[in-house]
């Protein structure tokens, strides 16, 4: 009688371990495969906006312009990795004769936290602290810098090269920007190896970081494959944050030439309305001022401040419209500068300028 109930008890635990093993296997999968390609795929996003983070940067020359294949929500930028963005180089930021050529920058000074090759899903991936509760991660890069963990980085300083390690199914950047990590402190010499799945990016956003903008589709709510939900906007004449004393400035953004796809479910760009004007969070009107195939224009001559005075910073603004669902919303439209204007400054901007230079202070 004891023998028989004995195996009993022990096959009863025998069965509840197993339970408990699956359950946690399969926690431990949904955390770790974690697919951060650049396909397309069903959005999955979540209401309302999370909090924008002020201070960043985008993560590469602001010289340079790309397309966004996934923003937050779409594609497998789900659960943990929500508010992830993943960047496709076009132009000279995909040119191989430029000495420039795919770099990845500090979006923001910090510290190393993670720099792993080969890191799961992620690939080779760098992630840095920024003491302000908030990590970025800079994933799937083809090079990493050789920065030990703990390395004070500058912003904008290299860290890496665009690539397509790990879960990838072409060259882009996957970055976002998680917060209740840990250690928070600088880390000790050896993380878990798990650490790259801590944290959460759902309750703060990078989609509003100066240069991003939107197509009025996104995010896709439609079972479909396309291939571009935003974009970033530069310029090829003025240096963000340098003086100059051009009074036109030429913007630019991603076109048919870059392969930037302006068809959406059979819905057309039908047209861009911009502006530039010293308001850095203008939102242009509805009516457009180019036609599809735009990707470029040139403003009227702006006002230069004077001569040993103040310089006038100015902004660009880019606004898209689709045949099928009208003008970008207010959060969809992008902004960049400042463009700081004064009499006597340079009319070509010295190549030391054009390389967007590491520094620790806002442009």
């Amino acid at each position: 009688m004891k023998t028989s109930h004995g195996k009993a008890v022990i096959a009863f635990s025998a069965t509840v371990i197993a339970i408990l093993f699956f359950l946690l296997l399969g926690q431990a999968f949904a955390e770790t495969s974690m697919p951060l390609n650049v396909k397309r795929q069903n959005v999955s996003h979540g209401s309302g906006t999370p909090t924008p983070l002020s201070g960043y940067l985008l993560p590469f020359n602001r010289k340079f312009i790309s397309r966004i294949t996934n923003g937050p929500g779409e594609g497998d930028h789900t659960v943990k990795s929500s508010e992830a963005i993943d960047f496709d180089p076009v132009g000279e930021w995909d040119n191989p004769f430029n000495p420039e050529y795919r770099e990845v920058r500090a979006a923001k000074r910090g510290w190393v936290y993670i720099n792993r090759g080969g890191y799961g899903d992620w690939g080779n991936l760098i992630i840095l602290a920024h003491g302000d509760g908030f990590f970025t991660y800079y994933a799937h890069l083809a090079f990493r810098e050789p920065l030990a963990l703990g390395t004070i980085v500058r912003k904008k300083q290299k860290i890496g090269i665009v690539g397509s390690t790990g879960n990838s199914t072409g060259p882009h950047l996957h970055w976002e920007a998680r917060d209740q990590m840990t250690p928070t402190p600088i880390p000790p010499a050896t993380l878990a190896s798990g650490a790259a799945y801590g944290g959460d990016s759902r309750r703060h956003s990078l989609r509003r970081v100066r240069g991003i903008g939107w197509g009025p589709w996104y995010p896709e709510v439609l079972n479909v494959v396309t291939l571009n939900s935003g974009l970033n906007i530069s310029s090829t004449s003025h240096v963000v944050g340098a003086c100059s004393g051009a009074s036109q400035i030429v913007s630019r953004w991603p076109g048919a030439d870059d392969e930037f796809n302006d068809v959406y479910n059979g819905h057309q760009i039908t047209g861009y309305s911009y502006e530039w004007n010293t308001d850095p969070d203008f939102l242009p009107d509805a009516t457009p001022d180019a036609y599809h195939g735009a990707y470029y224009a040139i403003s009227p001559g702006l006002t230069l401040g004077p001569s040993g005075g103040a310089a006038i910073p100015y902004y660009f603004h880019l606004r898209i419209r689709s045949s099928g669902y009208g003008w970008a919303s207010p959060e969809e439209v992008a902004h960049q500068g400042p463009y700081k204007l004064r009499e006597g400054c340079s009319t070509t901007p010295p190549a030391s300028e054009w390389q967007d230079p590491p520094s620790d202070a806002d442009p």
